[in-house]
């Protein structure tokens, strides 16, 4: 079972038959179809539900479609690095940040490389931090900003020099118990219609302060560009991380939970990631931002 068989399954599937697919990839049908034949007996598997003109996948298929793209994705990368001479100070470098902060943030470590090392390009990609962390994990993502804990047997790390901190983003209102700090008890006592991060990993910091359960919750999201306009029109209040906010709505306020509730950025890597030129030249950039003698190694 070599890549290109790979490459013709996954263009069957795309495709929807193997006619089609055929045609795609310069071959005669039934050569595709002995090659996906034979990739079945390698594997000892049905991949294809038959009787179909469109093509099924099996639970099997499915499984082999997710892996070989993911297998087509780093055979694609470590040719681009070949050719390219990735172990010299060029390539990609992509970083997963899920809020305005510690995009902020990356964006001047990104102007210190690239005024150096113009032929290194570093991409920002945005969204939750579960696809961010399924992304790490394929090495789709090189790098990721979370906020909590890490764990350490899979992952290297490193504190970022900032600080964020959790509270209620609302409508400007008066019926507030402060105009500058609400305490837990208020989220109950004041009867508030809750949107949450549709986030496990930060569902996992509230509950480390109070019983989301026993919350009133109108609903989740996933963007606060998409929340902010319910917001706007008094349609609930949203936790969020300060960082998080970056609109500037004169209809909005943050405002800080009372006792204050302070979160530990954290910039986190694979343990077993290749430390090429490019990524040294990135994590120095790092260490020296945050005043600590890198010596190249990240370990």
């Amino acid at each position: 079972m070599g890549i290109r068989v790979l490459e013709y399954f996954i263009a069957v599937v795309d495709e929807g038959n193997i006619t089609a697919a055929a045609e795609k990839l310069h071959i005669t049908q039934p050569t595709l179809s002995r090659q996906l034949r034979e990739l079945e007996e390698d594997l000892g598997k049905s991949l294809f539900l038959r009787g179909n003109k469109h093509i099924t996948l099996t639970s099997y298929g499915e499984l082999v479609y997710q892996r070989a793209s993911e297998m087509i994705a780093i055979s694609d990368k470590l040719l681009a690095e070949l050719k390219t001479d990735s172990f010299d100070y060029s390539g990609d470098i992509t970083i997963g940040c899920s809020d305005y902060q510690s995009s902020k943030f990356i964006s001047k470590i990104i102007e210190k490389v690239r005024n150096n090392y113009p032929k290194i390009t570093i991409n920002l990609v945005s969204g939750n931090s579960s696809r961010l962390m399924t992304e790490l994990e394929e090495d789709a993502v090189d790098f990721m900003v979370i906020l909590g804990g890490v764990e350490q047997k899979k992952y290297e790390f490193v504190n970022l020099p900032y600080r964020d901190q959790l509270g209620l983003l609302c409508k400007n209102r008066n019926d507030l118990p402060l105009e500058t700090q609400i305490k837990f008890e208020d989220l109950t006592t004041n009867s508030f219609e809750l949107l949450l991060p549709n986030e496990i990993s930060f569902l996992n910091i509230l509950n480390y302060y109070f019983d989301v359960a026993s919350l009133s919750v109108a609903g989740k999201f996933d963007n606060l560009l998409n929340v902010a306009p319910m917001l706007e029109h008094s349609i609930g209040v949203a936790i969020i991380n300060s960082g998080s906010y970056f609109l500037g709505s004169s209809q909005l306020q943050f405002i800080p939970f009372e006792p204050r509730i302070y979160l530990e950025p954290k910039l986190i890597w694979k343990r077993n990631k290749i430390i090429d030129k490019k990524i040294e030249v990135f994590l120095d950039c790092i260490y020296e931002s945050v005043s600590i003698d890198y010596k190249g190694s990240c370990y």
